[in-house]
């Protein structure tokens, strides 16, 4: 995933809906908008270091 291309950059504080992480990146979804894809799990507040999510 770190060689994908880049869909979005989102700032501080947008807020996200978490579909599944894998301990190091999550599916995420943008609140209220179209759009998608995998955050590094690092990056988010609210979700452990390591966690899994299924």
């Amino acid at each position: 995933m770190a060689s994908a291309n880049s869909v979005a950059k989102l700032a501080a504080r947008v807020r996200v809906a978490v579909r599944s992480c894998d301990g190091t990146w999550c599916n995420v979804d943008v609140t209220g908008h179209d759009v998608g894809g995998f955050v590094r799990q690092s990056a988010l507040s609210g979700v452990y270091p390591n966690e899994k999510i299924m």
